[in-house]
């Protein structure tokens, strides 16, 4: 229950043991958790030298200073959890206060499924004492758990005694009437002695009288206990106006720390002032952690919930929100910025509160105001950046749908730069068709009046290079080259760091061409280069550098030498340093360079085919990384398909067969359920158990020749043609030969007179 005094009581059990240690942990979200624990390396004497210590204060928070600081804090923390599994260190004791739970999060725990984040740090601890509070249940029935109901009457009233500064005992009838009128709710007994304090002129039985004048009406659209949210509610009235409309604002943002640049119209000054009068109520308190250069406050979660209640109730809750999403986008930083990794560390729970935001409006059936939608592109862009291609895409079709709203479908420049941002994600998920559509929509209104003026020097490019990168998806290489190649050169001539930028990553797009074509030895020359030049003017830390390292990884485990695999181990080490801080562990980004790991590891199994210790390790992390797939994105997305493909192959050239056949088989049925989205590696998948039937019915492998197997192969070789075929480009016509000439050459067997070859003339 919020507000019961959970974490008071449990701050209370801490104190009333002999513990040697105790900490006290943010459950938000895994990463406060990590950063707090680490914090108190600094206390614990002997884990850590003096100079893994830093001063937030001091340090200059650039993008190489701020990978340094990340990497002591990764290194302090596993400290800390040494020092708290060191033999015989029994007396210590972690609170992990608020851990929150998020849907997905809870039907996995339903399932009795470790998912949650917070159960692989408790299996990791020693053998102390762990005290976790949650409003959860699903979560709470993890462990052995005490439900809090309310206080003890005397535990209400010695409570209401200390924020009173009343000697103890001193409490009259009126203070316990009005502790048992409070259902001896410990926050709500808080905030009413607060409110006393503050209005010295309101003694208890005032007190009393207010609360139950209190409109009852507007109970309860929070969920939460209605005693707490009508205490709320009366600190809340006794407010001036300005002071009122600042909080309602906070309702929808992100309640752990809100700081003065998220409202960029009101003075730092003004921001103070209101922070003052808040917290003299105490619908606030200091925040423990606002990170580098930020100072601010936080409100309790029962008060958020509460405050958010009553800002919906008001008349303008609509303006309320497009304020909110106005302001979290000012505050986003430049996404080359040398600051811009810690700032978007700050501000992500600011951004998923917006996101959250998007379904209170359609069930208030309130709307986007129009100047507001430039801002919900921003903050797409901004989860598009971190590989969170579903949130933004919540961002992106929510501001799509309002423009379609508009009268007569207004469709200015910021109507198409949203569809352009849209296909985006729907390349980036691997939808090609509806990719194409967008890109090839912003296109076709290059010479719309209304939009050409306000899309840009760079817009024509960009979009050359979006068109292209859809085209390479569908095989379509040499168009793709050729418009890239024209993009690469209209950068050139182009100035400011962003052209510069977006030549390079440009140039990078043609290495990758070139690898599909096979020139793997031009595609690293290109590529490299690109990296190159990314360096120099990002830096080696940046997520673009990142990136073309992995595409460099790529071509070099292609090319499937000694020396090639072992410079691709390290531009993947290299790679997922950065893609990890930026994008996560849990993104696309990371499970594709996951994937190429993981290729790399069966590459280096064919290369020592009598580790079949080796072998079985590499084929059961890539198993635990399909199922990560699933659970993660779904069953039939393209990337869970594609894993399962290559997978498959990877099997049949470790001489698996009947593990190889079965996931091509399972990658083949998940892209038939697409009806076609996939094509290209549709038709690949059928060549790939086409050329394993293939090699079984000819006898190649030792075996001798079976001509049902050669059937097999003759289907798939079909299938796979006429997938080819259907592309109609250069490149699918050389696999559409290969397939001819395999079809040929079964054919001749069958011609041979092969027994039992019945059939197999008609399937050819």
């Amino acid at each position: 229950m919020a507000g019961s005094g959970k974490t008071v009581m449990s701050r209370h059990f801490a104190r009333s043991r002999s513990f040697t240690a105790r900490f006290e942990l943010p459950g938000k979200s895994e990463a406060d958790f990590r950063a707090s624990l680490a914090r108190y390396a600094e206390d614990i004497s002997g884990i850590v030298t003096s100079s893994a210590f830093s001063d937030p204060a001091r340090d200059t928070p650039t993008t190489e200073n701020s990978q340094v600081l990340r990497a002591q804090e990764d290194q302090n923390f596993d400290a800390v959890l040494s020092w708290l599994n060191a033999k015989g260190n029994t007396k210590w004791f972690i609170l992990i206060d608020d851990v929150q739970i998020n849907e997905e999060e809870s039907a996995t725990v339903e399932r009795n499924q470790k998912e949650h984040w917070i159960q692989r740090y408790v299996e990791k601890f020693g053998h102390g004492t762990v005290l976790i509070t949650t409003q959860d249940s699903k979560l709470a029935s993890l462990y052995p758990n005490v439900k809090m109901e309310g206080l003890k009457s005397h535990e209400s009233l010695f409570l209401m005694e200390k924020i009173l500064g009343l000697p103890k005992g001193s409490g009259n009838n009126s203070h316990l009437k009005l502790a048992n009128l409070l259902d001896n709710h410990a926050l709500s007994i808080y905030t009413a002695a607060q409110y006393m304090n503050r209005y010295k002129s309101v003694d208890a039985e005032a007190y009393i009288q207010l609360w139950k004048d209190e409109d009852a009406s507007i109970l309860d659209e929070s969920g939460l206990n209605q005693t707490l949210t009508k205490v709320i509610h009366l600190a809340i009235a006794r407010l001036d106006i300005k002071t009122q409309s600042f909080l309602l604002l906070c309702g929808f943002l992100d309640p752990e720390c809100i700081w003065a640049d998220l409202f960029p119209g009101l003075p730092h000054a003004r921001f103070k002032i209101l922070e003052e009068k808040l917290g003299a109520t105490s619908l606030i308190k200091q925040a423990l952690d606002c990170g580098i250069g930020k100072e601010g406050f936080a409100i309790h979660p029962a008060v958020h919930k509460a405050v958010r209640s009553l800002a919906l109730q008001q008349s303008d809750a609509e303006a309320c929100i497009n304020t909110v999403f106005n302001n979290v986008a000012s505050a986003l930083s430049d996404e080359h910025d040398e600051t811009a990794l810690e700032e978007q560390r700050q501000i992500l729970p600011h951004v998923e509160q917006c996101q959250k935001t998007l379904s209170i409006l359609k069930d208030y059936d309130l709307r986007i105001q129009l100047e507001v939608l430039p801002s919900l592109g921003h903050l797409g862009w901004f989860f598009y950046r971190r590989s969170q291609y579903d949130d933004a895409a919540a961002f992106y079709g929510c501001a799509l749908s309002t423009f379609e709203e508009l009268p007569g479908g207004i469709q200015d420049a910021d109507y198409y730069i949203i569809v352009n941002s849209y296909g985006l994600v729907f390349r980036a998920r691997g939808d090609i068709v509806q990719a194409k559509t967008c890109f090839q929509m912003v296109l076709n209104s290059i010479e719309n009046d209304s939009a050409q003026p306000h899309l840009g020097d760079l817009s024509n490019p960009i979009l050359d290079v979006n068109l292209a990168l859809s085209l390479r998806q569908r095989a379509r290489l040499d168009k793709a080259t050729e418009l890239l190649k024209k993009a690469s050169a209209t950068f050139k001539n182009q100035q400011g760091l962003n052209a510069q930028i977006q030549m390079f990553k440009t140039d990078q797009y043609i290495g990758s061409i070139l690898k599909l074509q096979n020139e793997l030895i031009d595609a690293a020359d290109q590529v490299e280069d690109a990296m190159s030049g990314l360096k120099t003017l990002l830096g080696s830390n940046s997520l673009e550098v990142a990136l073309a390292a992995k595409e460099l990884g790529s071509i070099r485990l292609l090319q499937d030498t000694r020396d090639s695999r072992y410079l691709a181990e390290k531009c993947f080490q290299d790679a997922e340093e950065g893609i990890k801080k930026y994008c996560g562990d849990r993104s696309r980004m990371f499970y594709d360079l996951r994937w190429h790991q993981l290729m790399l590891g069966m590459a280096q199994c064919r290369n020592f085919e009598s580790d079949s210790e080796m072998q079985s390790r590499i084929c059961g992390d890539f198993e635990d990384f399909i199922r990560l797939l699933e659970r993660s994105l779904s069953r039939n997305d393209t990337a869970t398909l594609h894993s399962i493909r290559t997978y498959g192959k990877a099997l049949l050239k470790l001489g698996k067969w009947e593990e190889g056949k079965a996931q091509l088989i399972r990658a083949i049925q998940g892209y038939r359920l697409k009806h076609g989205d996939q094509p290209l590696d549709a038709a690949f998948a059928h060549k790939d158990l086409a050329d394993g039937y293939f090699q079984r019915g000819s006898g190649t492998d030792g075996r001798a020749p079976n001509p049902r197997d050669l059937g097999k192969a003759a289907e798939h070789y079909q299938d796979a043609r006429r997938l080819f075929i259907s592309l109609r480009p250069t490149f699918a016509s050389e696999f559409c030969q290969t397939i001819t000439n395999r079809l040929d050459s079964i054919e001749s067997k069958v011609a041979g007179g092969a027994e039992g070859t019945t059939g197999i003339s008609s399937a050819i």
